[in-house]
């Protein structure tokens, strides 16, 4: 038995343990370890595969816009952090009726607690993404905030990416809705109630794990109208107030 046979059959011993390891030790998948129910602070997180009709058959979508691209990697980036961090706003408008993104920002919102605990490891679960500091409210202040700062009611960031803002709300979740809120030019905070009950499930829009309410139509009935399907004029300071769930606050 020469050393080149001897070499050969080594060889062939490796490559059938390494076999027999990925056979009885398969890849995990995101379907995989999405299967259990847990709290994320106040929010009940189901977490398991879910559809969106909007998903099913053919619907237009383009994975190279910038809008979409900034949706993709901001949902990448914070999927580690654990991080009660769900889509809100246009951007859950547009998954609702087209499985896209739409508009030209992007929303979301994240437990103010949350939020104000762990700000910088979000900041820098951002910035290693590439996503630049815009500034945060109230005041549209292009500082970066401090601790203080976080904890203040309505406190929001945005972030860019690709040329697209990402506004990331800060809001306080109880048992039966959540609190959102607009600030105005006058550095009023706008009170926004949204009846619902803090259930979130994670699902895989196009391959992307985001966090989304158990009920979506229902919120977006709140924020849009009876309506919300139907593309409409929509101003951030007037159809909020008047369709939408938000109260003028009185300055003081």
């Amino acid at each position: 038995m020469n050393d080149s046979f001897l070499i050969l059959l080594c060889l062939a011993v490796i490559l059938w343990k390494s076999l027999s390891i990925l056979l009885e030790e398969p890849t995990e998948t995101f379907e995989d370890r999405v299967k259990v129910t847990k709290k994320i602070h106040n929010a009940t997180v189901e977490i398991e595969t879910w559809d969106v009709p909007a998903c099913q058959g053919t619907h237009a979508h383009n994975p190279n816009s910038n809008l979409w691209k900034a949706m993709r990697d901001f949902s990448l980036a914070v999927e580690g952090l654990d991080a009660p961090i769900f889509v809100h706003g246009g951007t859950l408008l547009g998954l609702v009726r087209s499985c896209t993104t739409f508009g030209d920002d992007l929303d979301f919102i994240v437990e103010r607690k949350y939020y104000a605990d762990n700000f910088q490891r979000i900041a820098n679960a951002l910035r290693k993404a590439g996503f630049r500091y815009k500034w945060f409210f109230p005041g549209a202040n292009r500082s970066y905030p401090n601790k203080e700062q976080t904890e203040v009611l309505g406190f929001e960031a945005s972030w860019v990416k690709y040329s697209v803002k990402l506004d990331l709300y800060g809001v306080d979740i109880g048992q039966s809705q959540f609190m959102w809120g607009l600030w105005d030019p006058e550095n009023v905070y706008n009170h926004c109630p949204i009846r619902y009950e803090a259930t979130f499930r994670i699902f895989s829009w196009h391959g992307v794990p985001v966090k989304v309410p158990e009920a979506p139509t229902r919120i977006l009935k709140e924020l849009y109208g009876e309506l919300f399907m139907q593309p409409r004029r929509w101003r951030w300071n007037i159809e909020p107030f008047t369709v939408g769930p938000c109260n003028r606050t009185q300055a003081s």
